[in-house]
């Protein structure tokens, strides 16, 4: 089975181990609900969304998306919303005057196969260097960001799927006659805890850097994928390949690592795992909600810090109660008709807003309708920016907040 096509959020894997893409292919199909993967996808959805609209994140808080690969809807939680507000602000204070592009098809050709994939971001324009020879100066920029919203730490340093949408995107600019003078990496992964608060890595390279990458590593990656026999070599990037359930190189690899060898009966040597995994999950679970009930306790442990939850501004009441008492009075305020604030279900307490700026009206007019109230606090590095909550406010009342939103 001929391989034409390479993805490069998967490049990790096959530039290390050949044979995956043909492994991949005719391993067994496993069903499985992985919310986390969707969760990811609604995360690039939204993203995409806030700039194509060029509307902030919190528009879209406690409203539903429609994720088209998934075929179905997800729900913009406030948590979404902040994290992906962060990567928001980083693109548009960078930009500029530049051009922006978002959940973009970037690819090209590699002895003959198409190596590619859908670029979350990117912007290229005229920017002031970083690099030591050029400091201070104009020159072209391309910069490339890719969301992770996993927890899973991801290195911008050497990342090859961020080096393939650079090089995809590069040719492009090149085509069109654009210069390209530096290229910027960025990585975006809001919920990693080694990160928190800092959720950006940056890497300048340079394009020789790139096309060094291109023709030394990525043109023997794919030389070796598309030989007759190419060799497996299991290691780390394993980890969510499709066929490491019946790959036996990743079995050898597991096993070694254990220190065991093939004697045991695979299922008792599995079971034994099994219940290893789900201790070693629950141990670690226990030392994060002791860490969390330390920093409730004014005694963080050492190098983190307790800062608010975010504060959430909705409707009250469910949604059927919504719509016989809060439209109402919306409508009477707004002079918007039934579907206008309730297509589905009812606008956002943002989106209202919004409308009542539309029409020259003040916010105020509906602070009377919502509720503001307060996320749980969370336990974050000290390199957080975030204020860390003082003594007096471990205090309050965590419910329902009545005051105004922040």
């Amino acid at each position: 089975m001929k391989i034409t096509h390479l993805r490069a959020s998967s490049a990790h894997r096959w530039i290390e181990c050949h044979a995956s893409p043909h492994a991949e292919r005719i391993a067994p199909s496993i069903q499985s609900d992985n919310e986390a993967a969707t969760e990811g996808t609604a995360a690039a959805r939204l993203m995409e969304l806030c700039l194509k609209n060029r509307e902030d994140a919190s528009e879209y808080a406690g409203t539903e998306i429609r994720l088209a690969s998934e075929k179905r809807n997800w729900e913009v939680s406030d948590d979404m919303a902040d994290h992906i507000q962060a990567g928001l602000n980083l693109i548009r204070e960078h930009v500029g005057k530049g051009t922006l592009w978002s959940e973009r098809e970037v690819h090209f050709k590699v002895r003959g196969v198409v190596v590619g994939g859908t670029l979350d971001a990117g912007w290229h324009g005229q920017y002031k260097s970083e690099l030591k020879k050029t400091a201070g100066k104009l020159v072209w920029q391309l910069h490339i960001m890719d969301l992770k919203y996993g927890r899973i730490l991801v290195e911008a340093h050497d990342n090859k799927q961020m080096m393939i949408y650079a090089k995809g995107k590069m040719r492009e600019l090149l085509a069109a006659n654009k210069k390209v003078d530096e290229i910027h990496l960025w990585i975006f992964q809001p919920r990693n805890e080694i990160t928190d608060g800092i959720p950006f890595q940056h890497v300048t390279i340079t394009p020789f850097d790139l096309e060094e990458f291109v023709a030394t590593t990525l043109d023997e990656s794919v030389k070796g994928v598309l030989a007759p026999n190419p060799t497996f070599n299991p290691g780390p990037h394993c980890l969510y390949c499709k066929a490491q359930s019946t790959c036996v190189a990743a079995e050898k690899l597991a096993l070694k690592q254990l220190r065991n060898a093939h004697t045991a009966p695979t299922r008792d040597r599995v079971g034994e795992l099994l219940f290893a995994a789900n201790f070693a999950i629950k141990y670690w679970n226990k030392i994060r909600e002791l860490g969390k009930q330390m920093g409730r306790d004014r005694t963080p442990p050492t190098g983190w810090k307790m800062v608010e939850g975010s504060r959430v501004r909705r409707f009250p009441g469910k949604e059927t109660e919504q719509m016989k008492t809060v439209l109402p009075k919306l409508r009477k305020i707004t002079g918007q008709t039934e579907n206008e604030l309730a297509p589905r279900k009812l606008l956002s307490v943002s989106k209202v807003e919004k409308v009542l700026k539309e029409k020259g009206k003040k916010k105020e007019l509906i602070e009377n309708l919502y509720i503001v109230t307060r996320q749980q606090d969370r336990l974050v590095p000290e390199s957080d920016k975030r204020d860390a909550i003082s003594a007096a406010m471990f205090f309050e009342d965590e419910g329902p907040d009545d005051g105004q939103a922040e």
